[in-house]
C-alpha cells in the first residue's frame, strides 16, 4: 500500500507488530518486499507452507483434529488468546482462571484428569 501511496489498512498497523515484531513489520510495510510462503512461515505469518495439491487433506486433517476435541473448550480457549493480546497481564490471567474453573468439572475434563492419573501410575510401576 505505501508504495503505490496509501496508508495501511485492515488493521495491519496492529497485527502485524503484534506477529514479527515492530522493526520487521515497519521493514515489511515500508519496503513493500515481496517474500516467499517459506519465508512467511519462518516469520509467524502464517501455519504450514505446503505444496498445492495437499492444501485440501491438510486443511481437512486440521479441521478433523479440532472437531475431535471439546467444543466449549476450544471455544474459551480461542477467546483467551484473541483477548489476552488486547489487555494486559493481570485481566488475562483473571480470564484465564475463570475459564479454568469452567471447564475443570465437564467430562471430558474429568475423563482426561482420571486417563492422565492411570497413565502415571503405570509409568511409575504402580498399578
Amino acid at each position: 500500500e505505501v508504495g503505490v501511496g496509501l496508508s495501511v489498512t485492515g488493521g495491519i498497523s496492529h497485527v502485524l507488530p503484534a506477529a514479527v515484531g515492530l522493526a520487521k513489520a515497519k521493514e515489511l510495510v515500508l519496503l513493500g518486499r515481496r517474500f516467499t510462503a517459506t519465508e512467511a512461515a519462518t516469520l509467524g505469518l502464517v501455519n504450514a507452507v505446503v505444496p498445492s495439491d495437499e492444501v485440501e487433506p491438510r486443511a481437512l486433517e486440521m479441521a478433523t483434529e479440532l472437531a475431535s476435541r471439546p467444543r466449549h473448550a476450544l471455544a474459551l480457549a480461542k477467546f483467551a488468546l484473541d483477548r489476552g493480546a488486547q489487555v494486559d497481564l493481570e485481566t488475562a490471567l483473571e480470564g484465564e482462571v475463570s475459564s479454568a474453573l469452567t471447564t475443570r468439572g465437564t467430562p471430558e475434563a474429568v475423563r482426561a484428569a482420571e486417563e492422565f492419573r492411570q497413565r502415571s501410575v503405570q509409568r511409575a510401576g504402580l498399578s
